[in-house]
């Protein structure tokens, strides 16, 4: 009996020995800062200073999370997720009266994202709107971002001040497929949105490294700051969406080997360091106004094709003007046509005629066509075309010479 004691103590003091050589791990801690632990990933947050880095333990899940302004102003907040998640499922932050988001990230602060996943689900927690708002200079680092919507016109990021930087990284629209929606921008869903608004100065967005953007960005109107949308590598599997005509200010940017269209009404200018800029699209059209014949004191008949020009971007106009040949063989290229080609420039569109000299009698009983064109600089040549009898007075006045 007495040995069996004595085993009994020396067994309780080596379990002792060893628990207290190993480090600390209390059962429910989601995250540390150098040896201290928190029960929640919001504590860690609240008790982070600048510098710090929030290492994330476990899977966890909690309220939204908010970051005051100029707290990591310096060196700034890394928070390392390990490769784990983090669900928005309590109650999420913002101003008084609008807390619908997941984490606030205010001004003056550097804050980065590592190696995680951020979800949240508007479904079952519906006010949950917006999963994060970013305001500060903001790095996502092999982080996949994303979250289930439930409201129409919804992203999943939108930054509104400061450097939002994704790198190596997935953000994606709001999933609707629980609606039967597969493509989230049928709703209005957008992967993230950037545009200032009150008195915030600057906001930029760039896509970098292996990134992938499922879904939409949105360029919203500012109030008069320098917003930047800059596009270096990665994939964008949706759209670019200029909001409005203010949103136009914005200078959006790709390098040359990003694949991406440009918006509707838009088009990519090549820059000469590689990269293209985005810029509203020249539009130019072109018709006949009118058509005037008269004889002149000589005799000699004439056509006059009074032709408009309108077009955006007036020094891409390369040239424009009106050729004339028999309708019948408009598309001939065999027949010598008479061409009037004009290379002065129209200021803000405008109007120019071409007269078609001393119509040869050969083709008096024939239909005339005059065909207007006009040419950008790297784009197509648009032309249109009208046709018109030899008047009598015109046939007349030349048969008679």
């Amino acid at each position: 009996m007495r040995n069996k004691r004595v085993l009994l103590c020396v067994l309780a003091l080596t379990i002792a020995l060893i628990a207290m050589s190993s480090p600390s791990f209390a059962a429910g801690n989601v995250a540390k800062i150098n040896e201290t632990e928190y029960a929640t990933l919001e504590e860690a947050f609240a008790a982070a200073v600048d510098g710090d880095t929030i290492i994330v333990l476990a899977n966890c899940e909690g309220n939204g999370i908010i970051v005051p302004q100029g707290k990591y102003n310096t060196t700034g907040l890394t928070v390392d997720f390990g490769g784990h998640t983090y669900d928005v499922t309590g109650t999420p932050v913002g101003s008084t009266g609008t807390e619908t988001i997941g984490f606030q990230l205010l001004k003056d602060n550097k804050i980065t994202f590592v190696n995680g996943t951020l979800t949240g689900n508007s479904k079952t927690n519906q006010k949950l709107v917006r999963l994060i708002q970013n305001y500060s200079d903001l790095t996502l680092d092999h982080m996949t971002v994303g979250m289930v919507g439930l409201y129409r016109n919804q992203t999943t990021v939108s930054t509104c001040n400061g450097e939002f930087v994704v790198k190596n990284s997935t953000v994606s629209a709001p999933d609707f497929t629980w609606a039967n929606y597969s493509n989230p921008s049928s709703v209005g869903g957008a992967a993230f949105v950037i545009g200032t608004f009150s008195t915030y100065t600057a906001a930029s967005a760039e896509v970098k490294d292996n990134s992938t953007i499922n879904g939409d960005i949105s360029v919203s109107p500012s109030n008069d700051a320098t917003n930047a949308l800059i596009l270096t590598s990665g994939t964008v599997t949706g759209d670019i969406l200029m909001a409005s005509e203010q949103a136009a200010d914005a200078t959006v940017t790709k390098a040359n080997t990003f694949t991406q269209a440009a918006p509707a009404g838009y088009e990519w200018v090549e820059n000469d360091d590689g990269t293209s800029e985005l810029a509203p699209a020249s539009t130019v059209t072109v018709s006949i106004a009118d058509i005037d014949s008269y004889v002149d004191e000589m005799g000699i008949g004439y056509l006059r094709f009074i032709s408009e020009v309108n077009f955006t971007n007036a020094d891409k106009i390369e040239y424009y003007g009106t050729w004339f040949i028999p309708a019948d063989l408009v598309g001939n290229s065999k027949y010598d046509s008479q061409t009037v080609r004009i290379y002065d420039p129209i200021e803000n569109g405008g109007f120019f005629n071409a007269d078609l000299l001393e119509i040869p009698y050969i083709d008096l009983n024939r239909p005339i066509a005059g065909v207007s064109f006009v040419k950008a600089y790297g784009q197509d040549e648009i032309s249109t075309s009208v046709e018109t009898a030899v008047v009598d007075e015109i046939k007349n006045a030349t048969s008679a010479h």
